[in-house]
């Protein structure tokens, strides 16, 4: 349940960013870096703490857990190739 620590932390800092964008070229890939984490940060905080919430295994759900995997790599991947 980390993102309910992470996610009010990172809003002050998109809205720096937004708001000084026209004076440097580099707040709008700095946006676009944050709005991708912010989209990584989902997978793992909510997903994986409802699921350990849960008592879900692997065994449980093997397509979603696959899924859900697949999804925070190609994130993983995104984020640091702009990185």
């Amino acid at each position: 349940m980390l993102g309910c620590i992470y996610y009010p932390l990172y809003f002050p800092c998109v809205y720096s960013f937004w708001k000084n964008r026209a004076k440097n070229p580099c707040y709008i890939l700095l946006i676009y870096l944050s709005l991708l984490d912010i989209c990584i940060l989902l997978v793992p905080t909510f997903t994986d703490g409802f699921l350990s919430l849960t008592g879900v295994a692997y065994c449980s759900l093997p397509f979603f857990n696959y899924f859900i995997g697949c999804f925070g790599c190609e994130f993983s991947l995104t984020y640091s190739r702009f990185n």
